[in-house]
């Protein structure tokens, strides 16, 4: 088991995850931090949930640096969850009244009263296989976009009115075409798009990008 730490505010926070439960939240999915700060500036989310959350890299970085004020975690894979959660009940980062950890595959399971101003992702990348490493494929496949299309059709009822979703894609495992039908079907709609600024410009790793989404009534940037 290894450890990540954060030091937002002259106060370590640690987040405890294996090599086998990193899906680049650890990496690029830092970078979140920053978005949010830039896009939605002296915003504190009462309510921050993050989906496909694996330790809960991304999540616990959020609430570290204090820009949501209770953080919800759920994932499918039982011992991510259960790292999640050995994170939250850590003396030293004092977390544990403000996280709830569910083992979650099916979101029209989420509790009706569990209601979101900030959702945020990183999901599975790619519809196909891209390894013979199950762990792999666990990670980064997606198979016909199930998770996606669950996701989609149930989140609506737990995003509140003002509510943002900000999901991390890939470029080079689909587009926002790839996921627009699910989420004007669920009443949601794509607000903006953009490109990460900051990861991956050098080199030839898959380009990350974000999908903001909110409820049908907001207009587009």
């Amino acid at each position: 088991m290894k450890t990540l730490t954060f030091v937002p505010n002259e106060s370590a926070s640690s987040i405890f995850y294996t090599k086998e439960t990193d899906g680049g939240g650890s990496w690029f999915g830092q970078e979140y931090v920053n978005i949010i700060k830039q896009r939605y500036p002296n915003r504190i989310f009462n309510n921050c949930y993050e989906w496909c959350s694996g330790p809960g890299f991304i999540g616990y970085s959020v609430l570290a640096n204090n820009l949501c004020n209770n953080l919800w975690l759920t994932d499918i894979y039982y011992p991510a969850i259960l790292l999640a959660k050995e994170t939250a009940s850590f003396p030293d980062n004092k977390w544990n009244d403000n996280v709830t950890v569910h083992l979650l595959e099916d979101l029209a399971l989420l509790p009706t009263a569990a209601i979101f101003d900030l959702i945020i992702a990183n999901p599975p990348h790619f519809v196909d296989p891209v390894s013979e490493d199950s762990n792999r494929n666990r990670i980064c496949t997606d198979l016909n976009w199930t998770a996606h299309k669950n996701f989609f059709a149930n989140i609506k009822s737990h995003l509140s009115k003002d509510g943002i979703i900000l999901l991390q894609e890939n470029m080079l495992g689909s587009t926002i075409e790839s996921f627009s039908p699910f989420i004007e079907a669920a009443g949601l709609k794509i607000t903006d798009w953009f490109k990460s600024d900051n990861w991956f410009k050098e080199d030839s790793r898959p380009q990350i990008y974000y999908i903001e989404i909110m409820h049908n009534e907001n207009i587009l940037r």
